[in-house]
């Protein structure tokens, strides 16, 4: 039996597949959606290169490199905190021959078969409905999509039967389902969607966006980020660190009131990056730093005038918090931090323990922390 570890517990769950060949060893089990993906690798017939997009540990194109050594195993995601994670159990394993990308796009490639993971936790439907379209495009004739699910959504099954004609359920049960179509024609589809809207600068000025499925606050401008980009300020010659910048919304909307001389771009969404570096482009804003990154750019310290952040509010703050030691890091002395949240009382008290400072600003809804670095 062949094992993998995806965890480094010291008690780790090991549940097996494929009749007894391979065992995953992880923390506290496979997402059902994955195991599914699993089940489905052996019914494909001599491919030569498979992709798997959207797993979160990599256990899928450990066993397809196995089960198919002589293929070319792909793995992408549009998140870098999982793309990280996916690398780092393939170094774990001593696999260095499967491919990893964090593109916001699938590659551009033809694949005799594409394995999707689409877990109730991140089932954005019109995401889910790109990398559909995406896959029909780059399929091969008569290649194989396989969606792997937690439970049914009757709206992915839709739009892939209107795309590929047909499609196959495998292993209904309570605990989820695989979703197969073969393509058997070939038709122009329109790829890469983009939507287009405007934000508020002033009463008299507003300035264009765009954003793209499977990005925060997609069709629209997010109230969180809206309000921090009226409340944050900066001088010019200011140089501007925004950090989870999204779409660029704040970091673009501060570049449009003053001249900086510089503003760096963190986000780890790969789609969020990609819009806020044609959003830049679109509002004329030059001297921009992109940077794909799920662990605040730890090789940067003291170099910021400026620190913008609207962090998400899961995981008990720790995510949060990274954000915060981060702004602390990157700035310079006398530089500020200015961060949103909707309830900014827990937002303040982490503020205030690492800068010794904190005042909030509410506006529109929503609280603005602003920090001094002394």
């Amino acid at each position: 039996m062949k094992k993998f570890y995806i965890t480094d517990h010291a008690e780790p769950k090991s549940e097996t597949y494929l009749n007894d060949q391979f065992a995953v060893l992880s923390r506290s089990g496979l997402n059902n959606a994955e195991k599914h993906l699993i089940n489905e690798l052996v019914f494909l017939k001599e491919p030569k290169r498979i992709l798997i997009a959207e797993n979160r540990t990599g256990a899928v194109a450990m066993i397809a490199k196995e089960l198919y050594p002589e293929a070319e195993i792909c793995v992408h995601n549009i998140d870098k905190y999982y793309t990280d994670k996916i690398e780092k159990n393939l170094r774990r394993n001593k696999l260095d021959k499967i491919k990893v990308f964090c593109t916001p796009d699938i590659p551009e490639e033809k694949y005799d078969a594409v394995f999707i993971q689409c877990s109730k936790a991140n089932a954005i439907k019109e995401l889910y409905i790109d990398w559909v379209d995406e896959t029909y495009a780059y399929l091969k004739k008569k290649g194989k999509l396989v969606v792997g699910l937690e439970t049914r959504e009757v709206w992915l099954e839709d739009h892939i039967k209107l795309l590929f004609g047909s499609i196959t359920f495998n292993n209904y049960k309570q605990s989820g389902t695989s979703l197969i179509s073969r393509k058997n024609d070939e038709k122009e589809i329109p790829l890469f969607p983009r939507d287009s809207f405007e934000c508020r600068l002033t009463a008299e000025e507003s300035m264009p966006l765009t954003s793209r499925p499977g990005v925060f606050a997609h069709h629209r401008v997010d109230g969180g980020a809206y309000s921090l980009m009226h409340i944050a300020e900066a001088k010019d010659g200011d140089k501007v660190f925004d950090m989870g910048c999204g779409i660029g919304t704040v970091g673009i909307g501060l570049a449009k009131k003053h001249y900086l001389s510089g503003i760096t771009f963190v986000d780890s969404n790969a789609r969020a990056l990609e819009s806020t570096r044609h959003n830049c482009k679109i509002n004329k804003i030059i001297d921009t730093t992109f940077i794909l990154d799920a662990e605040g750019a730890t090789s940067i310290k003291n170099s910021f005038d400026v620190y913008l952040a609207n962090p998400p509010y899961f995981t008990q703050y720790k995510i949060a918090e990274l954000f915060v030691e981060t702004g602390y890091r990157v700035l310079k002395r006398g530089g500020n931090a200015w961060l949103v949240a909707r309830n900014a009382d827990k937002l303040k008290e982490i503020m205030m323990e690492l800068f010794g400072n904190a005042k909030v600003i509410r506006y529109e809804g929503y609280e603005v922390v602003v920090s001094k670095k002394k």
